[in-house]
């Protein structure tokens, strides 16, 4: 007996396999683990006494959706066109979704596909991925400036907050180093005019 704060306490038998061994055969055997042939043997004698369950037949399995729930008898029915046996979601539906659905072109690979739904665009998850990369993109038609400095045409590029008013480097160069002149003159035109 196990004591507890200088207090006797009930402790129950631990169950171990050699525990389990000597409640079910013959107590003349010398102390051991069972091997695998007397694992029979012992599974029948712990049912005979009542401490497993026997185990049940398995009944025949429902096929069941992606939620668990067993698919529900309207769901099944024979196409109405090819005459093959499909699951429906909807009970509108009398034809498979081949039926349905005519096939389409991919929109980014130009494949013919079967779609899963009227909103499917793209044969396979490779193109949808392309497609929604490129799907921002929006190409335009750049606008042609005339340069400040050399009056020649360029296209359009973006520049600061806004476009740029030159057609190069060298351009911008003369365009700065003017208006810098045009301030300089218009600062000592000011002071000219205080004095």
């Amino acid at each position: 007996m196990s004591m507890m704060n200088g207090n006797p306490y009930y402790s129950p038998p631990s169950r171990h396999t050699r525990c389990l061994g000597d409640r079910f055969i013959d107590a003349s055997l010398p102390e051991r683990r069972p091997d695998l042939e007397e694992f029979s043997l012992l599974v029948a004698k712990a049912i005979q006494a009542g401490l497993i369950k026997p185990p049940v037949a398995e009944a025949s399995v429902e096929p069941v959706d992606l939620s668990g729930k067993p698919i529900a008898d309207w769901r099944h029915i024979t196409c109405i066109k090819c005459g093959q046996d499909f699951t429906r979601g909807q009970r509108k539906h009398q034809a498979c979704m081949s039926c349905r659905l005519e096939k389409k072109k991919c929109t980014m690979c130009g494949n013919e596909f079967q779609p899963g739904s009227k909103k499917q665009a793209c044969c396979s998850n490779i193109c949808a991925g392309k497609k929604a990369s490129t799907s921002h993109y929006l190409p335009r038609a750049l606008p042609i400036h005339t340069c400040k400095v050399c009056n020649q045409p360029f296209t359009g590029r973006l520049s600061g907050a806004g476009w740029a008013k030159t057609c190069s480097d060298a351009c911008a160069n003369i365009s700065r180093s003017q208006f810098h002149a045009e301030k300089r003159a218009a600062k000592l035109a000011s002071k000219a005019k205080r004095l």
